[in-house]
Formats: structure tokens, C-alpha cells, sequence
């Protein structure tokens, strides 16, 4: 630490002589040593104790990886790209090197592959970002100095051919340029070219209006991982003709990983790049350097705002400024306070990475206590975010005599999966999307499109005197009573599917009515937090239309124990390998006075025990949801997991989908299920069996 490298040598060489020493210590002193002969400049000795600790198998794999790193490392640097390249691959190799290594030696190997080719002059091809009525930044990366290059930039008469500035990218082969145009004229639109030798970039963006005028600009976010789809959803993202392109938030799978900002963001999102201004919000794997680096120059936050025409963006970082109460924290409140203080924009539009509203049980709502009150304060109309797998678009929620916010949560190109059902829901999509906005003076258009272009939700509201039209505000919601029944539904059904279970209280016969309970002390989480819950709250329960099971619309008191409703069985009915045909499908909502929240339509299915009860002779019908399991280390049969007294590390699983699709994880493995059924007494000459179809589909096997 005091940089005196060669008494740090001579006492980390006593360590090697001690006897006995553990391994880890060793493989720690002794990658300090290589580390001060490379401060010193001595690469050779620094390279033939990285050699050391390779070869020794006691020392641990993770020091011995890092050994292996630092070499192809040095060697990178060295432009030895074919040495580096097989450094990088004993890290791949080797079984006990962590994820991060291997991830690290992966991206780098990608890295030193494209320089073997020969150093690109666009590595990562340029993007616009900080516009406004008179100026613009220029970004791109070259994997050399590029002093020699010609940027000519064109609009509405004027002409520029401005310097670019180049600075190093700390810790890669890379070089930023950037150019900052001044002297632009408001509302016109600007094209670019970049020419280093005999290759070229082009592209083009617009400066913001002087005055209202018609905005049109999209958001995506959630890239990471996905670059096969966002490649296609940028394609239909540059048909919209955009200003810029809001991103919020998880721009890359590992923002400390240098090639990944080109893998996964620059290269499938070219053609909106090319097309219009960006502006990201910094998500949760967004961490490291290049964030920064790429987008926000030397003095900049990771909150900004900008203005186009009478749209404001304010850009939250709900990650990285840290925790209530922290000083990174209280200054960005203090800006933001400030910022919405001056506003004069007519519409007002959040961007932050992590959801500020919340459908699930014990999930506080983001930023509540603190952010929240400034946004309402100062009446922000809009919240957009990702972080989450779904789409869905909320109600208005807003404190009473305050103009409500409207929350909007998407996924982008990334794994999109059926949202939880709310009575705040008022659109919800499982389609991979990203949203388009077109502002005309005191009207907003909010589009959801798939990645093809087709239109999945469409948001219209009308600002008059401070307000939305009567039919949108007729939805609002207040924030407290919002929390206290946002999660009803959720805990009312199944964790994967959202069905209801319920008991009914007798066989169901064809054409015949059909008693059904749902006991709110036995629901798939756990028992109704009914204390928490509004006096006089109903669950409504309707008729799905088309459906064949005749349900008459019911009321059912919340504040029972058990509740129950009726039907008709449909004519055609049958049950059998764990399920009832034709489905059951209901309408549910909740009810508060006269007031109506959002429905939800949800299946319908049979408890456990209900199936005793409907089991026929020489039949056992086994529930659709079993206990499961994941054995790794395949201890559960000496651990007796099959016994009943086994409790700890089940979870619900449906026999109806495998299991990768409910635990979220790539699984190859052993893994167990369990279900509890009474098997009735069975004469001796009977023949007998139990039938494992579905759960044997369920579990990839044949």
C-alpha cells in the first residue's frame, strides 16, 4: 500500500518458507508477490510466480484463476492475442474457478477474437445522447487511438466538422470518442458521418423543440441476455420514428463485463442508435465503470433529467445512490425536489429501474416513505420501469385531493411471464414488449407493442386543469386504500398459475347444482391477512362469457372464515388425471360499497382433499399440486425426505407443467415429488394400480 514494492517482495517470500502454511494464505502472499513484481515492472517474475501458483493444486482454484487471469491479462496488453485466447480458456476449464471468472475469461475471449481479426474502428458503432434545442453528444468506441477521423454533421443549412475528443477505457483495448455539437437549431433533425479511412458511420437525431409540439419517443428496457429479440424489437422500435429511446434499466446482464455493453446493448439496438437519442436509467446489474463511462461523462449522475416540447423525463437511480436515509440518497431527493420545483412541462414522466408499486404480500412499495411524496407533491403523471418479467399497466393511485400516478411495469425483450393479478390491474401482458408514446399538446397515446409491432394495450388520457378525463379518474385509487387490497388476489390463488382452489361439497354431477368453499385460513400462502383488509369488503364472483358452467353473479363476505358460492354443472362434465372437464373458469373482483375494482379470470380447481372425496371406484384421482423438491446431491432417500415429518425445503409445484418452467432455473437433476391419498381397502383378487402419467410428463421422463 505504501508502494514500497521490493521490501513487500522480501517479506512475502518469508511466508513461502513457513511450514505447514494453509494453502489459501500461500496462494494469497504469493499473488502478491507476482502483483509487486508487476508494479515494478519485472514481467518475467511476475509471470513465473503466476506460473506457481497455476501449477500447485493445493492452492485454491480461485487464486489459481485469478493467477491464470492476471497472465492472459498481461498478455492482452501485450497484444499476444492467441497466448491470451488459451490463458482465458484454462479459466473456462477449470471445474473450480467461481462463475464470475469464468464469465470474465468468456467475454474476453469474444474481446481478443474481434482484435485478431484487426482493431475496429467502430467496435461499438456511434449513439446520441444529451440533446436538447441546441446541442447533442457524439459517442462511439474504436479499439485504437482514432485521431484521424472526419465527423461532418449536416441540418437545415448548417454544417460542422467538429474534433473528437478521445480518452482510454480503463481496463479494455477500447477508446471513447465523443464530440460535443453546440450552435443547433431547435426541432430539426441532424445527420451524421464518422469516416476513419475507408470506412464510415452514419446516423442522425433531432433536437428538441423550442415550444410544444407533437413527441413521439419509445421505452425499452431489460436487454440483458436477450439480443436475438431486441435485435427484432429494435428493427420495429426505428419504424416508429422516434425523438429517443428511454431504456429503464438492466442495460446488460453484468455492467462490469466490458464486452457485454457491445454483445448484448449496442449491437441488436443499432437501429434505434443510429435513429434516435438514448437515455438509460441505471438497473441492478448495471454496476461497474462503463455505465458511467458510456453515457454520462466525468461529472454527471446517475439521475438526470431532460425536456422534449412539454414532456419532462426525470431518470431515477433506485439502486446504486443507496438505501433510505443514506447521504447518496438524500441528494438525490434533494435534486429531484428541486428539479420538479422548476418544472413548467405539462406532462411529467418518471424513469427509474425497480417498480414503485407492488401486488405481493409483505413487498413494500419502492421509495414510499421518500421518493414518492416528492412525485405526487409535485404532480408526476406517470411511472415507467422494468426489473420484473411481466407487463402491466395500473390504475391511477394517488393520495386523496392529489392527482394520481400512473404506474407502468414492462419487461422489454426479456423473459415475460403472466403478471400477478390485481384489482389495480388495468392491462397485463405475458408478450415480450416495449411501449410507444406520442404527446400531442395536452394528449397522450401510450402503446404496448410485441416485438413485431402488433399492439398488445393501448393507454389515451386527456390533461385538463391538472386532471385526466372523467372515465380515468373514475379508476383512481387511493395509495392507502390501494396498498390494503392490492394483494388480495394474490394470496387468494396458486404461486404459479394463479387458480383458485376450492372444496366442493359433493361429487359434481352433470346438469345438477354444485355447493364450492373456499377456505380463506387454507389458501395456497397461507391464511387471508383479513385484518388488514377494508370493513366491508366483497369478493365478486361472475361468469367467465362462454363458459358452460352457469354461475349466477355472488357477493362473498371477506370477513368469514369460509366462503362459498354456486353453480350449475355443465352437461358434458368428466373428471379424471387430475383435472375437471370442461374447465372451470370464474370472474373474480372485489367489491368496496358500490365501488368496482379490476377483475381478474382465473381456473378454477380442486383441493387435495376434494379429490378423495370425487375419487370413483377402482379410481384414486391425485391432486394436481404435489410437493416438490430439488436433490442436487441426491441425500434424500438417506435423509428420508419421503417421510411425512420431512417439512423444511418443500415447495407447491403443478404436475401439469415440468418443473423448469415453475422454479424459474435450468435444472438437470434429481429432484422429488410428493403427495399425501388415502387408498381404499382393495380385495385381494383385485387387479390394482397407480397411474403416474401426468407427474411422470411433468418430470421429463418416458
Amino acid at each position: 500500500m505504501q508502494k514500497k514494492f521490493k521490501e513487500a517482495i522480501d517479506e512475502l517470500s518469508k511466508i513461502e518458507e513457513i511450514k505447514n502454511i494453509p494453502p489459501e494464505t500461500l496462494g494469497e502472499a504469493l499473488l502478491y508477490k507476482a502483483w509487486s513484481y508487476n508494479n515494478l515492472n519485472e514481467i518475467e517474475k511476475a509471470f513465473e510466480i503466476f506460473r506457481k501458483i497455476e501449477s500447485n493444486q493445493n492452492i485454491p482454484a480461485v487464486n489459481r484463476a485469478t493467477a491464470i487471469l492476471n497472465m492472459a491479462g498481461k498478455l492482452r496488453e501485450q497484444k499476444k492475442y492467441k497466448e491470451a485466447i488459451k490463458e482465458y480458456q484454462k479459466v473456462i476449464d477449470l471445474k473450480e474457478a467461481n462463475g464470475e471468472q469464468k464469465e470474465g475469461a468468456s467475454n474476453y475471449i469474444l474481446e481478443c477474437n474481434g482484435l485478431l481479426e484487426r482493431p475496429k474502428p467502430f467496435y461499438i458503432m456511434p449513439y446520441v445522447t444529451q440533446v436538447n434545442k441546441s446541442s447533442a453528444e457524439i459517442y462511439w468506441v474504436s479499439q485504437f487511438v482514432q485521431e484521424n477521423a472526419k465527423v461532418i454533421v449536416k441540418g437545415d443549412g448548417q454544417t460542422f466538422e467538429p474534433v473528437a475528443d478521445i480518452s482510454p477505457i480503463r481496463t479494455t483495448e477500447c477508446f471513447l470518442s465523443s464530440v460535443k455539437l453546440e450552435k443547433l437549431k431547435p426541432e430539426t433533425k441532424y445527420e451524421y458521418e464518422i469516416i476513419y479511412e475507408k470506412e464510415k458511420a452514419q446516423g442522425s437525431f433531432t433536437t428538441t423543440p423550442e415550444h410544444v409540439s407533437k413527441i413521439v419517443f419509445c421505452l425499452i428496457t431489460d436487454t440483458q441476455l436477450n439480443m436475438d429479440t431486441h435485435k427484432k424489437m429494435a428493427q420495429s422500435i426505428s419504424k416508429e420514428k422516434p425523438y429517443f429511446v428511454l431504456h429503464t434499466g438492466d442495460l446488460t446482464d453484468r455492467g462490469s463485463s466490458w464486452p457485454r455493453w457491445k454483445a448484448e446493448l449496442f449491437d441488436p439496438g443499432y437501429d434505434y442508435f443510429k435513429k434516435a437519442a438514448f437515455y438509460p436509467v441505471i438497473g441492478n446489474y448495471d454496476g461497474g465503470p462503463f455505465f458511467g463511462i458510456l453515457f454520462h461523462g466525468k461529472q454527471r449522475k446517475n439521475y438526470y433529467s431532460f425536456t422534449y416540447g412539454n414532456v419532462q423525463v426525470i431518470v431515477l437511480d433506485s439502486y446504486w445512490s443507496g438505501g433510505i436515509g443514506s447521504k447518496g440518497r438524500q441528494d438525490q431527493l434533494k435534486w429531484l425536489e428541486e428539479t420538479l420545483s422548476q418544472s413548467k412541462a405539462l406532462w411529467k414522466i418518471v424513469g427509474v429501474h425497480i417498480p414503485m408499486i407492488s401486488v405481493r404480500t409483505g413487498e413494500k412499495w419502492f421509495g414510499e416513505e421518500d421518493f414518492l411524496p416528492i412525485l405526487e407533491k409535485y404532480g408526476v403523471d406517470i411511472i415507467l420501469s422494468g426489473h420484473v418479467a411481466h407487463y402491466q399497466r395500473y390504475v391511477p393511485v394517488g393520495k386523496k385531493g392529489v392527482k394520481p400516478i400512473i404506474n407502468v411495469i414492462n419487461s422489454g425483450p426479456g423473459p415475460a411471464g403472466f403478471p400477478p393479478p390485481s384489482p389495480l390491474g388495468a392491462a397485463g401482458s405475458n408478450s415480450k414488449q416495449y411501449l410507444v408514446f406520442t404527446v400531442d399538446g395536452p394528449n397522450l397515446e401510450m402503446l404496448c407493442k410485441d416485438a413485431s409491432g402488433n399492439i398488445l394495450d393501448r393507454m389515451v388520457l386527456k390533461k385538463q386543469n391538472g386532471s385526466y378525463q372523467k372515465e380515468v379518474m373514475e379508476k383512481a385509487v387511493d395509495i392507502e386504500l390501494a396498498k390494503r387490497i392490492s394483494n388480495v388476489y394474490y394470496e387468494l390463488l396458486t404461486p404459479d398459475n394463479y387458480n383458485l382452489v376450492i372444496s366442493p361439497d359433493s361429487i359434481p354431477q352433470p346438469g345438477k347444482k354444485l355447493i364450492l368453499t373456499i377456505d380463506l385460513n387454507r389458501l395456497p400462502r397461507g391464511g387471508l391477512k383479513r385484518g388488514e383488509l377494508p370493513e366491508g369488503l366483497k369478493l365478486v364472483i361472475e361468469q367467465k362469457k362462454n363458459s358452460s358452467w352457469k354461475i349466477n353473479r355472488q357477493e362473498l363476505d371477506l370477513s368469514k372464515d369460509k366462503i362459498q358460492f354456486e353453480l350449475i354443472v355443465p352437461e358434458n362434465f368428466s373428471i379424471g388425471a387430475g383435472t375437471c372437464k370442461p374447465d372451470l373458469e370464474i370472474s373474480i373482483n372485489l367489491m368496496l360499497g358500490e365501488r368496482l375494482f379490476e377483475p381478474f379470470t382465473t381456473r378454477v380447481i380442486f383441493s387435495p382433499e376434494a379429490f378423495q372425496k370425487l375419487s370413483q371406484a377402482g379410481n384414486i384421482i391425485l391432486p394436481v399440486y404435489w410437493d416438490f423438491r430439488l436433490d442436487p446431491d441426491k441425500k434424500g432417500e438417506k435423509e428420508k425426505w419421503y417421510a411425512t415429518s420431512s417439512k423444511n425445503g418443500w415447495k407447491s409445484i403443478s404436475i401439469l407443467k415440468n418443473w423448469e418452467e415453475q422454479i424459474g432455473e435450468d435444472y438437470d437433476g434429481w429432484a422429488w415429488y410428493r403427495t399425501f391419498a388415502i387408498i381404499p381397502t382393495i380385495k385381494k383378487t383385485a387387479n390394482s394400480g397407480l397411474s403416474l402419467e401426468q407427474l411422470t410428463k411433468a418430470a421429463g421422463c418416458t
